[in-house]
């Protein structure tokens, strides 16, 4: 397996833990592996970086995110074209809490890749964080509109519309997780948000 393809499974954990932050059943790496990545996600700018890169990757699944920001940064000294170091530095410094730091890298990965749809789900999460719900759609949407399979964008944007209770297109984005990735724990937790949203409704509202 490339070794940023590790970095890009990392991040889809990260994004499913911000958009349940309160469930400890977070979904397994082998549930996103494959079928979320877009036309030129999988490689860094550079394959001379794929060692550094693969390194600071570990550091962060070893929650050592200083270390991890020093290599980016190196990275980044030697490559100030490598979008996959600007996007590993969002990832880190989201872990970090610094949530200014963490958007301006997610950006300054799409100014250099506007293909990158993680990064573009990475500003979802950081604006639904913010409870900016209308820009978090939009991003998780701009995620989609790259890759119509990534199931964790979908499964993201879903949450959001819950958050402002629009149930029916929250119930939408849930079945198309169910779709896109049947087997995985991802799809039983978007069953469980359907369940719980037909709770909430009454049975003239439903569509789905």
């Amino acid at each position: 397996m490339n070794n940023y393809i590790i970095t890009l499974i990392l991040f889809c954990s990260l994004l499913l833990q911000a958009c349940d932050k309160y469930d400890n059943n977070h979904i397994e790496t082998n549930d996103v592996e494959g079928g979320f990545q877009s036309q030129d996600e999988g490689k860094p700018y550079s394959e001379a970086n794929n060692s550094a890169l693969s390194k600071a990757t570990k550091l962060i699944q070893e929650e050592k995110y200083v270390d991890a920001i020093k290599i980016y940064g190196e990275i980044i000294d030697q490559s100030p074209n490598e979008y996959a170091a600007y996007h590993g530095l969002g990832t880190a410094y989201f872990y970090l809490n610094d949530f200014a730091l963490a958007k301006s890298n997610y950006e300054k990965a799409i100014s250099l890749n506007s293909k990158l749809s993680y990064s573009y789900a990475g500003l979802g999460v950081l604006a639904k964080e913010s409870e900016n719900y209308t820009e978090a759609i939009h991003h998780y949407s701009t995620a989609i509109s790259i890759n119509k399979k990534f199931a964790l964008a979908y499964y993201g944007r879903a949450s959001t519309y819950e958050d402002i209770n629009e149930y029916n297109r929250a119930a939408n984005d849930y079945n198309e997780v169910i779709k896109l990735a049947p087997n995985s724990s991802l799809s039983q937790k978007a069953k469980q948000k359907l369940v719980a949203i037909k709770n909430l409704t009454s049975q003239s509202t439903r569509t789905w």
